[in-house]
């Protein structure tokens, strides 16, 4: 995997610590309720950091490694099944980093009452997003709303012009 392959979701995982300081944002730090003690979205920096890690981890060359088969007569054993399976495992970190970053970015607008321009991709991407995140901004667990991320998938469609 290149450097831009891990500097994509190193920016989301800043996006959400970013997006969690009121210095930038004006909601209460980690875009917390007003309980005292909220937590906010605090966990999502947290698991965005960690999956950055994974990806990193992910994107190591499958090729490093060395193995000697066959009773030490073959010394090229290929790792293209480990770097499948790396690749599999790195869109998964990936699609959770941006999945937090979603979450963040959908609850600070909804914290600051901003809602961008409907006809605008952005706008249609706020209203897919709005239909499957909860708009609940109590504290609970966020695991069911970056799950929801299964919809980054549809975000294509809306950057091509389709309504579908």
């Amino acid at each position: 995997m290149s450097s831009q392959t891990v500097d994509a979701p190193l920016t989301a995982a800043q996006d959400v610590s970013t997006l969690n300081e009121p210095a930038h944002t004006r909601p209460r730090p980690f875009l917390a309720d007003h309980e005292p003690a909220s937590s906010g979205v605090m966990i999502l920096e947290y698991a965005a950091g960690a999956a950055l890690g994974d990806l990193r981890a992910f994107s190591a060359p499958a090729s490093v490694g060395h193995a000697v088969l066959s009773r030490g007569v073959e010394e090229q054993a290929s790792f293209a099944s480990l770097a499948a399976r790396q690749t599999l495992r790195a869109c998964g970190a990936y699609r959770l980093v941006v999945g937090c970053e979603l979450v963040a970015a959908v609850r600070a607008l909804h914290l600051r009452d901003l809602r961008p321009d409907p006809e605008l991709p952005v706008g249609r991407a706020l209203e897919l997003a709005e239909s499957v995140l909860g708009a609940d901004l109590a504290d609970r667990p966020l695991t069911d709303d970056v799950a929801a991320a299964h919809l980054l998938d549809r975000f294509t469609d809306i950057w091509r012009g389709s309504t579908s």
